[in-house]
């Protein structure tokens, strides 16, 4: 394959945070971006190894759209993400997030752009996952069904309960992410990744849409940083093991709620009231006016037990 030249102006930029990656996955990573249907887009490649690795330089060489730095000081993968959006991210009018070991399927950026386009109030777009091994052999074909994930009403007090965004599947909208900048410091051992984070904070400024249709082939291994619960894992936690979870539940969505409430001070964001409310134990004031009287009693009873 030779390199490709674009000469209409690109509106996508996916930024893509590498870590000692295995060759074949990110070679098999790259070539799902270069057959997008829509190619409306540039590729920023933030290596975070010890070293850079002159192999990875001969991948890249497919496409001219993809540009590759390597980091002087390990940054961690959360930090990665950030200086990418630093980088160049406001340049474009729509980022994208792509992991170093996964697939996407062709028709992805399309599909989210057109929703975009079609939907001004919507400020984050994401879909639902394949999940594939190291064979490539598919586990799954739903990772939302798999997880029993919730995706029907993301906002804020969802999200910070538990997170239904996989960072690999989102495009939000880059005029947004000055308003999600700067992330809160978590050096190389994170607690949470920026899907969470953005989702967290786009929810104050427009809506997120979910697609149920899977747009990625997510690849878990062993040595992955994060990875889906399936649910043959997900079943083997005892009671201990339910209490811990609960626990940490709790312990993070009050670190979560604080982080945000000293973000939106700092933004002299309207609605930084609501955090402190939620705070102050009232979270039905997060929730949308528009929601029914059912859906918000549903909330509350989410709110006490976490389940």
């Amino acid at each position: 394959m030779t390199k490709q030249d674009n000469p209409v102006r690109n509106e996508v930029l996916i930024v893509l945070a590498l870590y000692e990656p295995n060759l074949q996955f990110l070679e098999k990573q790259l070539l799902s971006l270069v057959s997008q249907t829509y190619q409306h887009w540039e590729c920023l490649i933030l290596d975070d190894s010890p070293s850079s690795d002159p192999l990875i330089l001969n991948l890249i060489r497919i496409d001219s759209r993809f540009t590759y730095k390597h980091n002087r000081h390990r940054m961690g993968v959360f930090h990665n993400f950030e200086k990418g959006l630093y980088e160049s991210a406001l340049e474009f009018k729509y980022t994208a997030f792509s992991d170093q070991d996964d697939e996407w399927l062709p028709e992805k950026l399309e599909i989210q752009v057109k929703t975009l386009e079609a939907n001004p109030e919507v400020a984050m777009v994401h879909s639902d996952l394949m999940v594939i091994n190291s064979e490539n052999a598919v586990l799954t074909n739903s990772l939302w069904r798999e997880e029993f994930r919730k995706v029907k009403y993301l906002n804020p007090l969802s999200l910070v309960i538990k997170n239904s965004i996989t960072g690999c599947t989102v495009l939000l909208r880059s005029s947004l992410l000055e308003k999600c900048l700067p992330f809160p410091p978590q050096g190389r051992s994170v607690q949470f990744f920026q899907d969470l984070w953005l989702g967290l904070l786009v929810g104050f400024y427009g809506t997120i849409i979910s697609i149920n249709t899977p747009l990625v082939r997510y690849r878990t291994r062993e040595n992955n940083l994060v990875g889906p619960i399936l649910k043959d894992s997900k079943f083997q936690l005892g009671i201990v093991g339910k209490i811990q979870n609960l626990s940490h539940r709790f312990a993070m969505s009050a670190y979560l709620l604080r982080l945000l409430m000293s973000h939106l001070d700092g933004k002299q964001h309207p609605d930084r009231t609501k955090i402190r409310d939620l705070i102050q134990g009232n979270p039905l004031r997060l929730l949308p006016s528009s929601w029914s009287l059912t859906q918000k009693a549903n909330w509350t009873e989410r709110l006490k037990f976490l389940s």
